[in-house]
């Protein structure tokens, strides 16, 4: 198995580590698995993968929290950014009986013109918020809720979405 067979989940890397709690980002399809995820693999940004036990994932003041069984991967964590976290698709079988896609990278349409690409996506509490970066790399940043978003169409790789008239004049 190659980094390529594996199914990228989120991220982690973006802060601190607070008293052994890594703080991660899922992918918005594995907010609601995050407590069936036994092991992960880390993929840093070197390209090394770094196979890692879950000990416990959970929300702390509102944002998620992931502590690994193997003490040293702390320390190999540190001073990194984006690591990414991924399963296999064992894993994915076993916890996800339904579509995954990664938002990331997809073409993002708007009045049948390209607007740009989902280049990061967060949960801000209430929904998860894709954020769009165009050819002149300015960011939008669009909720993922119906008013918004009017497809996502996984097998063409795109969003189509509306009514962000007032987002494009932030």
């Amino acid at each position: 198995m190659g980094i390529d067979d594996l199914i990228i989940i989120g991220k982690l890397g973006f802060s601190p580590v607070i008293k052994g709690w890594i703080p991660i980002k899922l992918n918005p399809d594995f907010q609601k698995t995050q407590n069936q995820i036994s092991h992960l693999f880390l993929i840093f940004t070197d390209h090394s993968v770094r196979y890692v036990t879950v000990k416990k994932i959970r929300f702390i003041q509102n944002k998620l929290y992931l502590k690994v069984v193997e003490p040293e991967t702390y320390f190999e964590i540190q001073g990194q950014n984006n690591i990414l976290m991924a399963i296999d698709n064992d894993t994915l079988q076993y916890i996800n009986d339904e579509e995954y896609y990664d938002p990331i990278g997809m073409t993002v349409i708007f009045n049948d013109q390209e607007l740009g690409k989902v280049t990061d996506w967060f949960n801000n509490g209430a929904h998860d918020v894709f954020v769009i970066t165009d050819d002149k790399e300015k960011e939008i940043l669009i909720p993922d809720v119906e008013e918004f978003i009017m497809e996502i169409n996984t097998e063409n790789n795109h969003l189509v979405v509306q009514n962000i008239q007032g987002f494009l004049e932030l």
